[in-house]
This record gives C-alpha cells, structure tokens and sequence, in this order.
C-alpha cells in the first residue's frame, strides 16, 4: 500500500465516521435516533454505542500516532486559522451547513493524519528491528571483521 493510499483511508474511515455521528445532509444518526426512538429504542442506542466505539477508536489511534501535545497544538492552530478566517471574512459561515462541511473535513483531516503518522512510525520501528536482526546475525556469522559502524 502506498503512502498516500494509507493516508486515503484512513481520511475516508475518519471522514465516515464523524459524517455518521452528524453531517448537514440529514442522513446521520442523530436524526434517525430521533425518528426511530419510540419504535426501535434497542437498536437506537446499540448503534449509537457502536458508533460511538468506532469513533473513539479513531480518536485515541490519532491521539496515540500524534502524541498528547502535538495533537493539543494542531487543535488550537486549527481553531486559531478558523478564528482568523472568519474574521477577516475570508470565509462566510453564513451558512451552518457551510461550517459543519469544513468541520468534517478538517477534523476528519486530523484524525487521518494522527493515525497515519502512527502508521508510519510503527513501520519505521519494524524496519529498524529488522536492521537490527539483520546485523546481529551477520555479527554471528563473520565475528572476525571489525563492527565499528553499523550496517
């Protein structure tokens, strides 16, 4: 899988799943929770639960790849730009469903990227180990040559 393919996915999954829990379309749990609440109130609060496990799974993989601070920092320069582009009247929000469109995406952006950049590290972190394996094995195999430097 390519790097900009791991990104696309999990931005879709992120996406999804911050556009089940509410979205401007209409089409989203909440109101569908609240049409169905007297006649399915069991399947009503098991999909909530589910979504929200989902969402949390998300949350907490992006947090993990992130870190605690960097993932602080990104949500107050987020919150910062849209403070700044709103006041200058760079961009209407006008329109809620305006708002709630560029708050899908950016967050769903975020969450992406956390988890991405955890992808990412665990990978560097096999291919290290591997290095490692690698030049402890030829260690084994040649003890006669001198290992000053790394591999």
């Amino acid at each position: 899988m390519t790097v900009f393919m791991a990104f696309l996915s999990r931005w879709i999954q992120a996406f999804v799943a911050l556009a089940a829990w509410i979205n401007p379309w209409g089409w989203d749990y909440q109101a569908w929770a609240w049409s169905a609440r007297t006649v399915q109130p069991e399947l009503v609060i098991g999909v909530g639960i589910g979504l929200a496990v989902f969402f949390l799974w998300q949350v907490i993989g992006a947090i993990r790849g992130f870190g605690v601070r960097i993932s602080f920092v990104t949500v107050l320069v987020l919150g910062t730009m849209f403070a700044v582009v709103h006041f200058y009247g760079l961009l209407g929000l006008d329109n809620p469903k305006h708002e709630q469109i560029l708050w899908l995406i950016s967050a769903s952006a975020v969450i992406a990227f956390g988890r991405w950049s955890g992808y990412r590290r665990k990978r560097r972190l096999a291919l290290m180990r591997a290095r490692a394996e690698i030049e402890a094995e030829a260690r084994l195999r040649h003890p006669d040559l001198e290992w000053s430097k790394p591999l």
